[in-house]
């Protein structure tokens, strides 16, 4: 008996076939990658000056509205740039500052009662102990 030719799926590996991998190969093999991007191209700010008309160096691939890195560079540092703080955020941060002032006060307060409250609790048991101990001692001698 001879044998017949591979089947079409031989060097696919076995688990491969009638599974949910086979449909994942499958969508990545059909999907061809997405061509590619073209350079964006920001609008110059309506307060930044316009900018310089430069030779033409025969590039008609060279959009009309490319930014040069001076540019560039400029916007970004004009962009960092904050201006003054009004008077209203002046009065939201001093406000703010007294609500944290007044929170880490809260729980000082409260890491202060805690502590309080283990010192007590310790001392009650060392009382405890001391009378458990005293009441020991005692017990056998009144048994003589």
């Amino acid at each position: 008996m001879a044998a017949g030719p591979a089947p079409w799926w031989w060097p696919v590996p076995a688990w491969l076939p009638g599974s949910t991998a086979a449909w994942f190969v499958v969508v990545n093999v059909v999907t061809s990658p997405a061509p590619p991007r073209k350079r964006l191209v920001a609008a110059p700010a309506p307060d930044t000056p316009p900018a310089r008309p430069e030779a033409q160096d025969n590039d008609e691939d060279e959009d009309a509205n490319a930014m040069s890195m001076d540019e560039a560079y400029a916007l970004v540092m004009a962009a960092r740039q904050r201006p003054a703080p009004t008077e209203e955020e002046v009065s939201r941060g001093e406000v703010d500052a007294k609500a944290e002032e007044f929170v880490a006060g809260f729980k000082d307060e409260q890491r202060r009662q805690r502590l309080d409250s283990i010192f007590n609790y310790t001392q009650m048991l060392k009382q405890r102990a001391a009378a458990f101990a005293a009441g020991r001692r005692q017990q056998p001698a009144a048994q003589l």
